[in-house]
Order: C-alpha cells, then sequence, then structure tokens
C-alpha cells in the first residue's frame, strides 16, 4: 500500500545548524539527586534537539525544522555514553510528561513554531510531538507501547473525550492516528501483537478505532499476519464487522486467506445487523476473481432473503420497538436495503464477472421454489448496464416461460419494497416495454403485470410515464401490444377510476388512431373514456364533450365502419353511466335517463337502414344487458322500442301463411319440433332470401334483412330473462318453431341451379346453423326437461346442417358467407374465405377424417422445431403413390373443412355447456286427445358431446393464458378474424372463464369415465388387444376425439397461469377436488382439501386412463393433463410415472383412424413432444440417451429399408429426424450441466465428471456416425448446430478438467479425445459434403463449425503443454472426404501435379495421412490424431 513518506534534503544552512555547538558539560543526563531532576535533564535533551514541551497549557514548540530535529535527536541518542539507556530514560520521561491529561492532548497536538527562532521553517504549525518522536527509530517501539498502553486507561476513566480550545477531541482517535503512514515501522511483529493485546481489553468503540485505520499503520508486508487476526477477531465479534471488513478492503492478502475470509463473512449473513448489510455485500463482491465469482454471488444470494422478512434481521428486538421507533426503524432498513442494492449495482457496473455471476445464479435456479424477490430486483439492476441488456431480457423470458417467476412473485417484490425499486424505475419501464412486445402470451402477460404494480408502487411523475408508455404501444401498429396496452389501461382503470382521471387527456390521444384499430379494440377504448368521463368522481366534463362530439359525427356517417364505431361507443357511454351501482331501486336522474335514450334513439335511428349496424346495435345492447347493471327503466324503453317488431319480421304463422308454390327452389317446413301444436309457427328464411334477391339487383346478398336475425333474437331473450328472472316461457316456441326452408332433394340437385340461386341455398343454410346456435344459447340454461330435450335435437340440428355444408360448398368455388360476427372487418373475412378452396382442388393433400379431427390435432402439438423438422421430413419421405391414390378416393367426396368457416358461425354463450350435465330425459308424445302414444329417451350422443367439447376447447385456448409460454401466431392474420367469434369471451375476465369452466368440470369427468368404459369394453372383447376389432368404427372415432378433447381442456384449465397467484389457489384446490373425488377409495370435499393431497390424489386418478388410450393424440392429451397436475405439486413425486407412460408411448405402435401406421407433421409433431417430455422426467438423462442411440437407432439401422426399431415402434424413417434432433439437443442440454472442476473438488468429483463427458462422447460418436446413414438434409442440419454447440462447451467446461486429470487417468482421457476427435473429423467430411451439396443454408454454418473445430485442436495443444507432453503433438496435411470417407476429386485434381514430383519420402507421409487414429502405448506420450479444415483447398491434422 503507498504511503504517504516524507523524502526532504538538508540545506547548507540546515547542516550549518547541526553542527552548531554541543552544551558544554555532562552529557549524562540522569541525575541520581531524583526521579524529577532525571525528567527534566531527558526532556532537556529533547529541547536541545529543537522540542520545547510546555507545561502551561500551551502548544509545544519546535524551534527547527521537523526533519533536522529527528536527525539531531537520533544521532545525539546513539552518540550518547549510555547508549541504549538513554532511550528508556527518554521514554520514561515522556511518560512522566503526559500524565497530566492536558500535557498529553497537546503532546498528540500540531506543534508550532518559535516566534524568536532564526532557522525556522515557513510552515506555522508541524506534526505533534509525539508524531515528531515516532520518526526517531530508537524511540519508535517503545513509544508506540506507551501510547497503545495509554488507550485502556482513558477509555475507563472520564478524559475520553478532551476539550481543547472549545473543541471536543477524541483522544483514542488522536492517539491512534499518530502512528499512521509513518515512513518506516521498525518492529512490526511487536506492533501487532500489541495491536492483538490491545483490542482484547479496550472498549468497542476504541477497538473499531483502532481496527480503522491498520490498513495505515502496517506495511504491506504485514498485510498477511494482520489479516488472520482480523478474521479471527470478526468470528468472536460480530459488532465489528464493518470496521474490520473495511480494514480487509485495503489490505494486500492472498488469494487462499481472501477465499478464507469471504466464507466466514458468508456464514455471518444469517445474523448479521442490518446496517452492516451494505459494507459486508461490498467487501463481498469486491474482493472477488473470476473463479470465485460464482460462488461467492451463489451464496450471496441465497444467504440474503430479500423477501418481505428481509426488512427485518433482528425480529425479537423489533418487537420491542414503540410506534416512533417503529418508523424510524423502518425507514433505517430501507435506506439498508437500497445502500445494499447500490453495491450490487456498482460492483456489477465496475466488474463483469459479478454480473456475469447474478446471471448465472439466478439462470441456475431451476425450482419454483427457490426463486426470490432479490432475482427479480438484480436482474432490473442488471437491466440497467448497457452491456447486460440483452442477457437479461434473454434470462427473464426464459424464466418466464419455465413458469418460475409469477405474478405472486412480482406483486411481492413491489408490495414490500416500493420505494426501493423505484430508483431503478427507467430500467423497470425499458424492460417491460420490451416484454410486452413479445409474441408469446405468457410473456406479454408478465410484463402488464409488471406495468400493473409499477403503477400501483410508484409515484405521480412514474405513473405519468407508464401511461404514456402504453399510449405509445397502442400507436405502434402491431395487434399485439395494442391488445396488451388495452388490458393494462383497462385494468388500471378499473382498479384507480381516480388516479387514472387525471391522465385521461393522454388516453384520448388514442382516438387519432381509431382507423388501425378493430372493433374489439375500439370497444376496449371508449369503455374506459366513458368510464373516466361519465363514471369518475371528478370532473371529466371536457371529455364528456368531447366523447359527444367524435360519436355523433360517426353515427353520422355514410361508411358502415364509422357507424359502427359510433354504435359501439353509444352503447360503451349507456354501461358507463350505471357504473358501480350496486342498486338500480331508485328512479333514474331525469336529465340522465333523457341523455341515455336520446343516445340510443339517435343510434338506432342512424343505423335503420344499414343491416350490419343495426345487427351490431342489437348484439352490443344485448351484451350491456347481460354483464351490466342497466336501469330497469332504461330496459324497459329496449324492450318496447327494439325488440318488439321481430315477430312480424321473421315469424310466419304456418296454418294461415301457406307456402308459395311458384318459387325458383322448392320450400317446405323443415326442423319443426312441435309439429301437433296448433297455431304452429315458423322462421321464414328461404323465402325472405329469395325476395331480397328479386328486389336488390346491386345489392350484396348479405344485406339481406334477415343478417339481423340472430342479433334480433339475442337481444329479445336477454331482455326477457332480465324481466323474467332467469325464464324463456314467453318466447319458448320459438325454440321448437319450423323454418322455412329448401325441399331435402334440393341438395342433389344443386349442381343444375345457377350461380345466385345457390349461393342462396348455401347463405339459407348459414342463417339457418347460426339461428340454431343463438337458441341453442338462449335455452341452454332452462331447467325445464322439456326445453333440455329439445336444445339437445337442435344440436343435432346443427350437425346435420353442418354435414350438407360439406358436401355443397365445393358446389359454389369462392364462396362467402354471410357476417354474423359484426364487430368485425368485412373486408379481412372475405380475403379469409376466398381462399378457401373445395376439398378437390386446393386441398388434394387432406385425409378424409382430417376435417374432422383437425382441430383436436392442433390442441395436442404445437412446435417451431418440429414444424421445420416434419415439413422437411415429409418432403423427404412420403410415399407418393400411396397418397395419389388416397387423394383420388377423397376427391370424390368433394368434402370441405368447415374449421375455416368458424368466423361465420355465431358465438356460442358458455351458458350451453351446462347442457354437459344434462342426464337421459324421456320425452312422451301425446295425441290430440291428450292421450300419451310413446315415449322417447333423449340424451347426448357422442356427435353432440364432441361438438360441445370442439367450441369448449376453442374458447380455453383463446382466453386462458398458459403458465406455460404459448406463442401467439406470427402471420398477418386479419385484426378480426384472430378474435373472430370470441367477442363475448373477451368481454370477461380470465378469472371469471374459469370459474364458470369450473362448474362444468364434474359433468367433463363423468363424460371422461363413461368413454373410458367403452373403451374397457372393447379391450375386454379383444382379450387385452388395444388395436382390436371395433377400434376403427365410427363411434369409436369420435368418442376417442371426445377423450382427447376432454383431456386437452382439462390440461389448458390446470395449466392457467391465473393458478400461480395466491387470490386463486381457491379456485386451484376446487379444481383438483373435483378430480380427487373420482377415485372410489377417498371423498375430499373441496373445502377441506389440501392443494398437495388433491394433487396426489388426481395423479392417481389419470393413471387409471394409461391403459385405455386409444391414439397417440389422446395419449398426448392425457400426458399433458399430468404434467399440468403435477407441476401444482413436486414434480420429483410423478417424474417416475410420467417416464413410464411416456416411454410406453414410445414402445407402442400407433395406429391412425384408418388403421394405418401413423406418419406426418401432426404425428411427428406429437412423438416430438413424448420425447421431450420423456427426456426431461428422466432422472439419468445421460443413460436414457446412451439408450436410445444403442437400442433404438442401432435396431433401425438392422432392419430392411429401416421400417421402425423392434424397442421404439416409433422410431421410423418418417420420425428418425425428431428423434435424432430431440436426443441431440437433450444431449446439448445435459453436458451443460457438467460444470468445470473447482479448486476445491475431491479427486472422486473429477473421475465422477470425467466418466460423465466419457458417456456424453460416447454418445455423440453414435449420433455423428448416423448422419452417413441417414444423410437427409434436415439431419444435417441438426448436428452442424448441435454438434458445435456440443465441442463448444467440452472446450469450455470439459477441457479444464482434463487440464486436472490427465497425470492420473491417462488412459481415460486418452480414450476420451481418440473419441472425440474421430467425431471432429466426421464433422469435418460433413462440411466437405456441403460444398459439393451446394446448399447456401447448409454452408453458412461451416465457417464456425470449422472455428470451433480448430480451437478444439489449440486447446487440445494447450492440455498437453500444461501437463508437459507438448512433444506429442504434430502436424500433418489430411485431404478433404465426403459423408462416406471418399476423396473429393476437385481438389486432388488441383494437387495432382506436385504429388506426382514428391519424393518417395513424401509418399510415405501421404501414406500415413490416409490413417484416422494413430495410438503409441509409451509412459510419457499418447499420440491422437486430430483434423482441421484450413482452407477450401486442404486440410491439415494434429497428432498429439
Amino acid at each position: 500500500m503507498a504511503k504517504g513518506k516524507r523524502s526532504r534534503t538538508l540545506s547548507e544552512t540546515e547542516n550549518s545548524a547541526i553542527k552548531r555547538k554541543r552544551p558544554s558539560g555532562d552529557n549524562h543526563i540522569v541525575d541520581h539527586q531524583g526521579e524529577g531532576e532525571t525528567s527534566t535533564s531527558a526532556l532537556e535533551v529533547l529541547k536541545q534537539a529543537g522540542l520545547h514541551l510546555d507545561v502551561n497549557n500551551q502548544p509545544n514548540e519546535l524551534d527547527v525544522d521537523p526533519v533536522i530535529f529527528q536527525k539531531t535527536l537520533s544521532d545525539n541518542l546513539r552518540r550518547h555514553i549510555s547508549y541504549p539507556d538513554v532511550v528508556d530514560e527518554v521514554i520514561s520521561a515522556l511518560s512522566n510528561h503526559i500524565e497530566d491529561p492536558k500535557r498529553f492532548c497537546w503532546s498528540l497536538m500540531p506543534t508550532v513554531e518559535l516566534s524568536d527562532s532564526e532557522l525556522v521553517s515557513k510552515k506555522e504549525s508541524h506534526d505533534s510531538a509525539v508524531r515528531l518522536l515516532l520518526g526517531v527509530e530508537c524511540l519508535q517501539a517503545k513509544l508506540i507501547n506507551l501510547l497503545l498502553e495509554k488507550l485502556p486507561e482513558i477509555s475507563t476513566q472520564d478524559d475520553e473525550y478532551s476539550v481543547v480550545e472549545g473543541q471536543t477531541i477524541n483522544m483514542a482517535r488522536l492517539i491512534i492516528t499518530q502512528m499512521r503512514w509513518l515512513d518506516r515501522l521498525v518492529d512490526s511483529k511487536q506492533l501487532i501483537g500489541k495491536l492483538d493485546e490491545i483490542l482484547s481489553v479496550t472498549p468497542l468503540e476504541v477497538q473499531r478505532e483502532i481496527i480503522t485505520c491498520v490498513p495505515e499503520i502496517l506495511e504491506d508486508q504485514d498485510h498477511p499476519e494482520i489479516a488472520k487476526l482480523l478474521s479471527e477477531l470478526l468470528n468472536q465479534s460480530g459488532e465489528l464487522t464493518v470496521p474490520i471488513l473495511d480494514s480487509l478492503t485495503n489490505l494486500n492478502i492472498p488469494p487462499d486467506l481472501l477465499s478464507d475470509i469471504r466464507q466466514s463473512v458468508t456464514n455471518t449473513l444469517d445474523s448479521v445487523e442490518l446496517d452492516d448489510l451494505p459494507v459486508i455485500v461490498k467487501f463481498l463482491l469486491q474482493s472477488v476473481s473470476k473463479e470465485d465469482a460464482p460462488d461467492v454471488v451463489q451464496d450471496l444470494r441465497m444467504k440474503l432473503e430479500f423477501d418481505p422478512n428481509f426488512q427485518d434481521f433482528s425480529s425479537q428486538r423489533s418487537r420491542r420497538l414503540s410506534q416512533t421507533s417503529r418508523v424510524d426503524h423502518s425507514v433505517k432498513s430501507r435506506d439498508s436495503i437500497t445502500l445494499t442494492l447500490d453495491t450490487i449495482k456498482s460492483t456489477s457496473r465496475f466488474q463483469k464477472i459479478v454480473a456475469d455471476a447474478w446471471i448465472k445464479a439466478i439462470e441456475n435456479a431451476n425450482n419454483r421454489d427457490n426463486q426470490k424477490a432479490l432475482d427479480i430486483v438484480v436482474m432490473f439492476i442488471l437491466h440497467g448496464l448497457p452491456s447486460k441488456k440483452k442477457p437479461v431480457e434473454s434470462l427473464l423470458r426464459n424464466k418466464i416461460r419455465a413458469g418460475l417467476f409469477t405474478g405472486d412473485l412480482l406483486m411481492s417484490t413491489f408490495s414490500h419494497h416500493s420505494q426501493v425499486l423505484q430508483e431503478y424505475f427507467p430500467s423497470i419501464l425499458a424492460l417491460s416495454e420490451v416484454l410486452l412486445r413479445s409474441a408469446e402470451m405468457t410473456i406479454s402477460c408478465f410484463a402488464s403485470a409488471i406495468y400493473q404494480q409499477a403503477f400501483k408502487a410508484f409515484d405521480s411523475y412514474c405513473q405519468q410515464e407508464i401511461i404514456g408508455s402504453l399510449v405509445t404501444h397502442i400507436g405502434s401498429g402491431s395487434d399485439l401490444e395494442i391488445d396488451s396496452s388495452l388490458d393494462i389501461l383497462s385494468s388500471l382503470i378499473h382498479t384507480n377510476v381516480d388516479k387514472m382521471t387525471t391522465y385521461a387527456v393522454f388516453i384520448k390521444g388514442v382516438l387519432d388512431y381509431l382507423d388501425n384499430l378493430s372493433f374489439g379494440q375500439i370497444r376496449k377504448l371508449y369503455t374506459m373514456l366513458s368510464i373516466l368521463a361519465f363514471a369518475s368522481n371528478q370532473e371529466g366534463g371536457l371529455l364528456q364533450d368531447d366523447m359527444h362530439i367524435i360519436i355523433r359525427k360517426q353515427l353520422s356517417n355514410n361508411a358502415t365502419k364509422y357507424k359502427q364505431m359510433g354504435i359501439i361507443g353509444t352503447i360503451a357511454i349507456v354501461k358507463a353511466l350505471n357504473y358501480g351501482k350496486e342498486s338500480s331501486d331508485e328512479p333514474l336522474n331525469s336529465d340522465v335517463y333523457k341523455q341515455v335514450i336520446n343516445l340510443l334513439q339517435l343510434a338506432q335511428q342512424c343505423c335503420s337502414k344499414m343491416p350490419e349496424a343495426t345487427a351490431l346495435f342489437m348484439d352490443e345492447t344485448a351484451d350491456v344487458i347481460k354483464t351490466s347493471s342497466i336501469h330497469p327503466q332504461v330496459e324497459n324503453w329496449i324492450n318496447e322500442n327494439v325488440t318488439a317488431d321481430f315477430q312480424d319480421k321473421f315469424v310466419i304463422d304456418v296454418d294461415a301463411q301457406p307456402l308459395p308454390k311458384d318459387s325458383p327452389i322448392s320450400l317446405s317446413l323443415q326442423y319443426a319440433l312441435d309439429v301437433d301444436n296448433e297455431g304452429a309457427i315458423g322462421i321464414s328464411i328461404l323465402p325472405l332470401l329469395l325476395e331480397h334477391q328479386q328486389n336488390a339487383t346491386k345489392t350484396d346478398s348479405k344485406s339481406c334483412s334477415l343478417m339481423s336475425l340472430a342479433s334480433h333474437f339475442r337481444l329479445l331473450r336477454t331482455c326477457e330473462l332480465k324481466q323474467n328472472n332467469g325464464r324463456l316461457e314467453g318466447i319458448d316456441a320459438l325454440l321448437g318453431c319450423s323454418l322455412i326452408f329448401c325441399h331435402d332433394d334440393v341438395y342433389s340437385k344443386l349442381s343444375s341451379f345457377s350461380l345466385s340461386e345457390k349461393e342462396t341455398v348455401l347463405n339459407s343454410l348459414f342463417i339457418a346453423i347460426n339461428w340454431f346456435r343463438e337458441l341453442v344459447s338462449g335455452f341452454a340454461s332452462q331447467s325445464d326437461a322439456e326445453m333440455k330435450a329439445k336444445v339437445i335435437k337442435r344440436l343435432q340440428n346443427i350437425i346435420d346442417i353442418q354435414d350438407i355444408l360439406k358436401s355443397t360448398l365445393s358446389c359454389v368455388p369462392n364462396y362467402v358467407p354471410p357476417v354474423s360476427t359484426f364487430d368485425s372487418v368485412d373486408s379481412t373475412l372475405k380475403v379469409l374465405a376466398a381462399t378457401v378452396q373445395p376439398k378437390g382442388k386446393g386441398g388434394k393433400h387432406k385425409k378424409k377424417g382430417e376435417s374432422s379431427k383437425a382441430v383436436a390435432a392442433d390442441h395436442a402439438c404445437a412446435n417451431d422445431d418440429t414444424c421445420i423438422i416434419t415439413q422437411q421430413c415429409n418432403n423427404e419421405t412420403i410415399d407418393k403413390t400411396q397418397d395419389l391414390k388416397k387423394t383420388q378416393s377423397k376427391e370424390e367426396q368433394q368434402s370441405v373443412d368447415l374449421s375455416t368457416y368458424q368466423p361465420y358461425f355465431r358465438e356460442l354463450d358458455l351458458d350451453v355447456f351446462t347442457i354437459l350435465d344434462t342426464s337421459s330425459i324421456i320425452e312422451t308424445s301425446h295425441d290430440t286427445e291428450e292421450n300419451t302414444i310413446g315415449k322417447e329417451t333423449i340424451k347426448i350422443e357422442p356427435p353432440q358431446l364432441k361438438f360441445l367439447l370442439d367450441d369448449l376447447a376453442r374458447k380455453l385456448d383463446h382466453c386462458l393464458v398458459p403458465s406455460i409460454s404459448k406463442k401467439r401466431s406470427f402471420l398477418k392474420i386479419g385484426k378480426s378474424t384472430k378474435n373472430a367469434g370470441f367477442s363475448q369471451i373477451d368481454q370477461l375476465s380470465s378469472k371469471t372463464v374459469a370459474g364458470r369452466i369450473l362448474q362444468f368440470l364434474p359433468s367433463l369427468c363423468q363424460h371422461l369415465d363413461e368413454v373410458t368404459s367403452f373403451f374397457q369394453g372393447l379391450l375386454d372383447e379383444n382379450d387385452g388387444v388395444v388395436d382390436g376389432p371395433g377400434t376403427e368404427a365410427g363411434e369409436a372415432q369420435i368418442l376417442s376425439q371426445c377423450t382427447q378433447l376432454i383431456l386437452h381442456i382439462i390440461a389448458t384449465l390446470l395449466s392457467w397461469n391465473g393458478f400461480l397467484l395466491v387470490e386463486n389457489r381457491d379456485l386451484l384446490r376446487k379444481a383438483l377436488s373435483v378430480l380427487s373425488r373420482r377415485l372410489q377409495t377417498k371423498e375430499i370435499l373441496a373445502t377441506q382439501a389440501s392443494v398437495c393431497d388433491a394433487v396426489s390424489d388426481s395423479f392417481k386418478h389419470l393413471e387409471g386412463f394409461t391403459d385405455l388410450v386409444p391414439h397417440l393424440s389422446t395419449g398426448v392429451a392425457l400426458l399433458k393433463v399430468m404434467l399440468s397436475v403435477a407441476s401444482h405439486g413436486d414434480k420429483e413425486d410423478f417424474a417416475k410415472q410420467i417416464v413410464e407412460f411416456t416411454e410406453a408411448i414410445l414402445q407402442r405402435d400407433w395406429l391412425d383412424e384408418d388403421g394405418q401406421r401413423g406418419k406426418g407433421s401432426k404425428h411427428n409433431a406429437l412423438i416430438h413432444s413424448v420425447i421431450k417430455i420423456y427426456l426431461a422426467n428422466s432422472d439419468d438423462r445421460m443413460t436414457i440417451l446412451e439408450s436410445l442411440c444403442t437400442t433404438g437407432m442401432a435396431e433401425l439401422l438392422k432392419i430392411d429399408h429401416y421400417t421402425h426399431s423392434a424397442t421404439y415402434p416409433t422410431l421410423t424413417k418418417n420420425t428418425y429426424p425428431i428423434f435424432y434432433r430431440s436426443i441431440l439437443t437433450e444431449l446439448v442440454e445435459v453436458v451443460k450441466t457438467i460444470s468445470p472442476p473447482k479448486k476445491t473438488s475431491t479427486e472422486q468429483e473429477r473421475e465422477d465428471k470425467l466418466m460423465q463427458w466419457g458417456v456424453a462422447v460416447r454418445t455423440f460418436h453414435i449420433l455423428v456416425n448416423l448422419v452417413k446413414v441417414f444423410d437427409a438434409r434436415v439431419n444435417i442440419s441438426s448436428i452442424l448446430k448441435y454438434g458445435r454447440q456440443f465441442v463448444d462447451i467440452f472446450l469450455r467446461q470439459g477441457m479444464p478438467l482434463l487440464d486436472t486429470v490427465f497425470r492420473h487417468h491417462k488412459d481415460e482421457v486418452q480414450r476420451l479425445l481418440k473419441n472425440l476427435q474421430l467425431r471432429t473429423r466426421a464433422l469435418q467430411h460433413i462440411c466437405g459434403h456441403l460444398k459439393i451439396m451446394k446448399d447456401v443454408s447448409l454452408t453458412n454454418q461451416v465457417p464456425i463449425v470449422k472455428k470451433c473445430l480448430e480451437t478444439f485442436v489449440y486447446r487440445v495443444k494447450a492440455m498437453l503443454n500444461i501437463n508437459k507432453c507438448l512433444q506429442a503433438f504434430w502436424v500433418g496435411n489430411l485431404k478433404n472426404r465426403n459423408l462416406q470417407g471418399e476423396e473429393i476429386l476437385s481438389q486432388t485434381t488441383v494437387q495432382s501435379n506436385d504429388e506426382d514430383s514428391d519424393s518417395d519420402d513424401a509418399e510415405t507421409v501421404l501414406e500415413e495421412e490416409n490413417s484416422d487414429v494413430e495410438m503409441e502405448d509409451t509412459s510419457d506420450k499418447s499420440e491422437i490424431t486430430s483434423n482441421h479444415g484450413n482452407t477450401d483447398e486442404d486440410e491439415y491434422s494434429e497428432q498429439f
């Protein structure tokens, strides 16, 4: 450590002063006559040297320069006749002099110059008398002892503090200060021993003063010894932690000792005072080395509990504090936390190794219970560092994807540490903006949670910045950002209306972007603005005026789009006027009532001539009446003025109005359920369509008044439900009435009709389906058994008409159905529909059963890598002959997949799914005299069950965000189409939807049990043969799809990320209790069951279905349900069962619905999902990987034509790329966990790591060899990508291990490197092969692969150099070869002339080049050939 040493030269004047005449007389200063005379004589010696010690409470005086004084005194003492006894006499004299506290104090104070001195320094004051004497080497050691011994004395007396000239002086600090920065220490060992002695007898405050000055007292060579002393003292006294660590920070300590000290300090974190924490953290982070940083940060992360309890380490002491003291203690705690985080920030900023160590420590915490609030705070801090933005964003995304960072953890962090986090607001806001742009719903939801928690916790400035950021996202033009931002703003308004009113002007600016918003987004925006303008407690008059102006302009606009915007705004205002009011018993204010009615009348008048606008007005009004508390007066007005004309428009008296016979399309009464009732009514569908076709020559067919049929009925039945307490007896005739429809024989003759007539027929089919869907939505919630029976029949009517549509749609190419969802943009739907082609032309490669199972299969598989692999795999492996035959047979049926037309069907309400709980209904038929003539049993049949489950699955996929990340589509789908058919459910919160689905869960489980009982019966009939007769029958196929859909619905529900919040734990407990109650051995009440017990019992219940899986897609769906259940408990408890089930799936030969072995992209995606789950849950993943390679893939090689593996029948030539890529991916992940050895690692630990690397390299060897047989492009791409990653990880984590174990395990290291070297040569051959293929995308990977292989060569050379074996390394030339090892001829031609002129010696060398590996078993070296391509023309090989 640098000292403040003085360096001075003596001038001639100073030298003459030294030579001045000495005083006459005896130089012996000892007076035997008395001690007082002796002290006086000793002090006289100091006076002769130039120092005058004052005895009259005045400063000591110096009449010469300090350097001259010290030299004169030293010379006088050394030349004295009684030296060295004279030193003791001087020390004794000084001791007597300083017995007086005042004289002692002045001895420690600066000296002053004599006024009459001839030779005086230019300075007015000098060092104290004691410090001047400490500069005299012969006096230093004893004087230091004298001073240190004074410390205990003054500590026990009242003179610890002295007052000099009105200033209070700390005597202990003043004494210790004299010893700082001395030019030279004469006996440092003695000083250290004396310090140790004094530290044991002095009070705490004096100890702190001594320890703080230690680095400034001792020389650098003494630092290790004093560091040991301080380390021991640190373990003994926690009160000295701060000064000790301050001193240790300024000492030069050997690394080993420093490591021990750090460990001791880390062990004290559990009991340390909160005030000391910043200093401790600073010492730990500033003293780390690159090797120790990960361990130190990991220990710090584990010990530093940054949770609600973190604010009070001394909890027992805190309980004794008064209320005022508690407030002070809270502020003090917050300051300590702030200082601690500032320390982490500063050390991370200036020490890259610390920032990297924090990222690594957070990344390695893979258990959900091991996540800490400190992790989130540190990530906010690190994101503020420019160099760490990308790594932090990537890590945070991975944490969210894995479900490790939850909303509860985020809420806890912000609620308990809001003031601390506010200092990092810029970083928090920037990180939130990045996450909100993500295409993954889980990540964007987490960003939404950050925005909401930050708005709640921070001050007004931060709130304004948050609102501005969200508005910016809305103007970005990205649908993902717009939806997320609007949802956040809506949530903030509903929870903080008064606060948000202040920022209404910012939100109002979004009105400028209306043209870029969909109707669903506009509805959210208008709802927010209406609440801020009309429902907040603060004045919103200006905003009210602006909204009235905008909405009136839109309603008056002739464009349908703007008129629809105005309708949405009108209904939003009507809804907001009653926002937050719990009671509607009081009469509505006359002014408010008039305002509401005027708005409704204006909207009704403006849209009267536009069917689309009219239908939207009715749908929006129905939604408001159903979901909010509109005053009864307003409801009565709507019922009287809007719904009254429904009967006049659409309903006819069948008996009074006979069907016209001159219609161009034959008419008949269809789908009547009340055939025997008098006064039967019917819905005139086809006549109204024909009438419109005749009258409207230029108007689009969808402008027909029938466009509002379903919407009008929806408003009618909503008002009826509200006014009759949920009963619909007043309009129940509509449920059973007939339709005026085309005759049955029309469909067989449809091809002979004109284009307009064909479109009319198809329009009638779509309108009929939507009419029945609205009937089902309206009457499904009725408890009357007769109505329930009719609803089930209407479900069957929908299915029947859909079957007709499938066969008739192909007759009209590019057909666009009439719009049924009016909050969608028409043009977008047209474009989508225009791309739909009939099955016979556009869908040549579609399978027969694909239309019925498309949605179900899509639910079971989704993976980015799999899509790429399967697409490439299918292009290379499809048997074109068989596909052509199947295609020709399916073209004849001309069946169209109706899933593409889903946006044109009306949305079903959630109430529809109450039908699932309906048991068998016995319907009795009567004659005209009310006599019973027959009974019919009605229940839900498999087709109807599948229809309901399919719709419910789509709804859950749309509105429930899974806890594990799921990407939203990146395709540029229209803004309206992606949400088309979900407008009603979008207005409900996810929690509300989850709560409603829980009501249907018992019914779903009951249906699941019934379906599995059916398959158990088939299994018993076939004597245990899973794929026996009956499994391919139509009913079995439908029930299999129902099973898959039920499992998918349960998995989607249990995977909802809302269950991770504490507020939703009761919902989770209820859901799991429903599954656990299915066990016959244990009945558990939902209110009594713990989550752990419910998880265990639910998992056992699901295990009972594993033997009854009919198809692969069903097995994958069951597997996902089991994973969802296990995720709410300890996954390790269920890992074994999951692995057994996945292994059983892989070892079964699955057949598709046609009885053929499964293949295709969807099949491959399912296999990929199973493999990932299988490997991820295995205890010994390395062994599993080796088994798959040595058993499964080896069997595939032995079989002719590579049909399938005997052990793993799912491993076929079609699924091989899936297996291959999955194994490579998992191998790379496994070797990442083999960490490099530490200095403290035992020999056994090193041997275990060496064994793991041996298994990994053997597996890698097999995988690289397989490319020679399966040389498809997708396989080459996989080995290039993951092979390079494997070698990179080996270089970073494997080679440091080999450096340390080479001497003791030479043979094992030799075999490992030899095996890996062979595979690097194979990678070279692959690179050469790509040059022949001339595949640009693959060739682009060659440079980084070759760079990696080159690094491997030189790294092995470095290892040999470390172990003194460099002579075993040599270089030779190697020719480029292709995959099969054949020489690339183009390069042979270039070098042919040179080879002809080579000598015989050169030919010998070339013969040696043909050998891949050469080994020499010698005692001092081992040789292995390693190669790398140097240029495009030649390669070289390193032998070591």
